[in-house]
């Protein structure tokens, strides 16, 4: 069965936690997209059970920031939406963001770690 949506799954690696410094503050992990080195932001912490959380990332080769939205949440394990860069076509008229990922994480070690996977309609760009 040939889909028109290209799914990829790539593991996370261990996403390694950076020192936040209170619960209100952002957190901050550096790890990898399948073997590209990223920065992640989240609005909270991820050990934290029940937080919504939200946030964006970047590719250390680009720095260009990629919105990260919640989806879901249950204990340690959470889900963002990425989302694609807005043109006229695509956010014309005050319309959301197309997604163009979803991201499926777990927090490990009260949080020092993060691993899951991200699907997308396209190749890691």
């Amino acid at each position: 069965m040939i889909r028109h949506v290209l799914k990829l799954a790539v593991l996370l690696g261990a996403l390694l936690a950076l020192p936040a410094t209170a619960h209100a503050e952002p957190v901050t992990y550096a790890g990898k997209l399948g073997n590209i080195d990223i920065v992640v932001e989240f609005t909270g912490d991820p050990a934290t059970a029940g937080e919504a959380l939200a946030g964006r990332y970047f590719y250390r080769s680009k720095g260009v920031d990629i919105p990260l939205q919640a989806k879901s949440s249950k204990g340690a394990t959470f889900q963002l939406a990425e989302e694609e860069a807005c043109d006229a076509k695509k956010c014309g008229d005050g319309q959301a963001p197309p997604i163009g990922a979803v991201w499926r994480l777990s927090s490990a070690d009260n949080g020092k770690t993060l691993e899951g996977t991200w699907t997308a309609k396209r190749p890691c760009r």
